[in-house]
């Protein structure tokens, strides 16, 4: 669950992000008696030949716990989490972690659906958004995830040529 349900919306931004497609992916997954809940490490190659690492824990019993880092050889951009409130007390500094990722998406999809509802309204697709495209891409690749955590090797990610129908709808 953590490559097909958490991990293409990491996929579909890095990716975005980046300007690149994926072309192999490796995961590694602790050996745990509860493995289907153990975090899952993946190395990522792109099709431009850049190399991404992507972490998925569905189960942090600290709470819910995102972010992002941009290495390369001028330096580092990172996100940094959302906390409204810090506690310093006792020589240490604590952040509240949320419970899951809707307060922190919140604004996010109030935004999106406004756009949404725009395109309905005029027809008109949004210049920055996603779609059904990027939706395909980021399941290949996790497909290709969960091949590679079944048969213990790095794999290929499928690829298939965009059909012209959604370059004319506005895909890219």
């Amino acid at each position: 669950m953590a490559i097909t349900n958490s991990a293409p919306h990491e996929f579909d931004v890095v990716g975005h992000f980046l300007g690149c497609d994926y072309a192999r992916i490796t995961a590694f997954q602790p050996r745990r008696s509860d493995a289907l809940v153990a975090p899952i490490s993946m190395v990522l190659e792109t099709t431009g030949g850049l190399l991404t690492t992507v972490e998925i824990n569905n189960n942090a019993a600290y709470g819910y716990d995102m972010r992002a880092e941009l290495v390369d050889e001028a330096g580092s951009l990172a996100t940094n989490p959302v906390a409204y409130t810090r506690r310093d007390a006792g020589l240490a500094t604590a952040n509240r972690y949320d419970s899951d990722w809707r307060d922190r998406y919140a604004e996010a999809s109030r935004q999106q659906n406004k756009a949404f509802l725009a395109f309905v309204r005029s027809g008109h697709f949004p210049a920055k958004a996603a779609d059904a495209w990027d939706g395909l891409a980021a399941a290949l690749v996790a497909e290709a995830g969960v091949v590679v955590l079944r048969e213990g090797h790095k794999v290929a990610v499928s690829r298939t040529e965009q059909p012209a129908f959604f370059a004319a709808k506005g895909g890219k």
